[in-house]
């Protein structure tokens, strides 16, 4: 395999790619990776950018179920999945729509996050201006009054929970009470958690059991990942077939569908055949690429974040 050969100088490289500077070898950065492949931007960027979201049908039949709990007011809603899988992007996905259908929203990442964080967090994105040093008190009446005036004016509000798994146990509980006062209140709330789907904490079984709705993602199979690649491709505005059928195919063997895994190896295995000044990638490239991470990262199975390999 070619490639392989190259592997570590070009991945000595990746890191200064991202960075827009001219330190690096061969003065490579953005411009001519995008100039090299014809791309007007990178297509497969692990960021949550709603223009490279990719509608499978396994994303779009969970956006749907989504949606349906939000244009039904339902109470609570649980979006699973293991990691890598697209919550992040579906809960971003589901943010612009709730907006652009005149909602309230209040879209928070839980990453660490305890009760209070959660609380003074939540009152500033429902624009609620609370003050640094609010107390719990403070931010729970505040929050409650909002919930009236909900109420009053029917006023549908939504609000997103990213990596709920992720949280300190003692947000579990301010959940279900936030959930427990919209009920008496009457107000017109939707809550949707995202978690992954095997690790549901005995300390929030009780919030999984509030839920009315749970939506599970799971990975691509063969065909979806080559949807994924070529839409992702167009929507760089690449007008070629950059990866033969036999690379797409050795992205999904060694991605498992996993649409953060068929990222990393898809924008390594570029970088590496741009080093090399070839124009298509076939499987020789995608193995050498997946092998030489397994052997610098053997610590984990999944392949690792660009920023690592600098």
């Amino acid at each position: 395999m070619r490639a392989g050969r190259r592997l570590h100088s070009s991945f000595a490289t990746i890191g200064c790619t991202f960075t827009r500077t001219s330190n690096c070898p061969g003065n490579w950065g953005v411009a001519m990776y995008e100039a090299h492949w014809g791309f007007t931007e990178s297509p497969f960027r692990n960021s949550i950018d709603i223009r490279w979201f990719h509608p499978s049908v396994i994303h779009d039949e969970a956006l749907a179920r989504l949606f349906f709990l939000v244009e039904q007011q339902r109470r609570f809603g649980l979006l699973q999945g293991a990691v890598g899988t697209g919550k992040s992007m579906l809960l971003a996905v589901l943010h612009d729509e709730a907006k652009g259908s005149h909602r309230q929203t209040a879209a928070i990442d839980l990453l660490g996050m305890d009760s209070a964080e959660l609380l003074w967090t939540l009152a500033a994105r429902l624009q609620l201006a609370p003050e640094t040093t609010a107390s719990g008190w403070q931010l729970w009446r505040a929050i409650e009054e909002y919930f009236h005036a909900l109420a009053l004016s029917q006023m549908p509000a939504v609000v997103l929970l990213d990596n709920l798994d992720q949280s300190a146990d003692d947000l579990i509980p301010s959940i279900e009470r936030l959930i427990r006062v919209a009920d008496q209140v009457g107000a017109k709330l939707t809550i949707i958690a995202a978690t992954r789907r095997d690790e549901i904490r005995s300390a929030s079984r009780s919030l999984a059991e509030l839920s009315e709705l749970r939506v599970d993602l799971t990975p691509l199979d063969a065909y979806a990942t080559e949807l994924y690649i070529r839409d992702q491709l167009v929507k760089a505005d690449s007008e070629s077939q950059i990866f033969d059928p036999s690379a797409i195919e050795a992205v999904f063997r060694h991605s498992d569908g996993f649409p953060r895994e068929i990222n990393r190896l898809c924008e390594l295995s570029l970088l590496a055949a741009m080093g090399e000044g070839l124009q298509t990638i076939d499987a020789g490239i995608i193995e050498s690429v997946a092998l030489e991470l397994r052997d610098r990262f053997p610590r984990s199975r999944s392949l690792v974040p660009l920023e690592e390999l600098a």
